[in-house]
């Protein structure tokens, strides 16, 4: 499954992955956010990867920080 996820990916966004992680037998991939719901349909709608539940996404809650951020979330 890992081997067909990583295909996929690879071949379906190039320019939206920027890296894979493993750790402890854990597959994680870093994608760019603008990148999420396209690719989580195309991941949920491809019949032979099956994908039903996503597991993580990861955010920062910026309130209070000074900078000049748009926006009080950011997807990370």
């Amino acid at each position: 499954m890992i081997d067909a996820l990583r295909t996929f990916l690879n071949d379906q966004f190039p320019d939206d992955v920027i890296r894979e992680y493993e750790f402890r037998d854990q597959h994680s991939w870093l994608i760019r956010p603008d990148s999420i719901l396209r690719i989580c349909e195309a991941l949920h709608n491809d019949p032979v990867l099956d994908v039903t539940m996503l597991s993580d996404v990861v955010s920062v809650d910026w309130y209070g920080n000074d900078s000049d951020l748009q926006g009080r979330f950011e997807v990370i």
